[in-house]
């Protein structure tokens, strides 16, 4: 929220005083453990398995769950697909 605030604010001080951030994937692609896998040596979720948190503890600053499905009520606890089809989306679309 500092980081939508400052942009929508144009404050560069204020982006240039946040953290940067780097993730790390293992698997060759983004998702973790909500991508489905086959094979046993990697660990993924249940396919019928819903988030344990609540979306707003899982939601990025610049690409929100109401952009990603379109306005549409957005259950507090997201099934694994749509999930997965979030962090995707923000993933390969929004300064990937």
């Amino acid at each position: 929220t500092k980081a939508r605030n400052a942009i929508k604010k144009q404050d560069a001080d204020a982006l240039e005083a946040l953290p940067l951030i780097t993730c790390f994937e293992k698997m060759d692609c983004p998702g973790g453990v909500w991508v489905q896998r086959k094979d046993e040596e990697t660990c993924s979720m249940y396919e019928t398995m819903w988030s344990n948190r609540p979306k707003e503890t899982t939601e990025f600053s610049d690409y929100t769950f109401v952009q990603h499905f379109g306005g549409d009520s957005v259950p507090t606890y997201l099934p694994a697909a749509d999930l997965l089809d979030y962090m995707l989306k923000r993933t390969t679309s929004v300064d990937p």
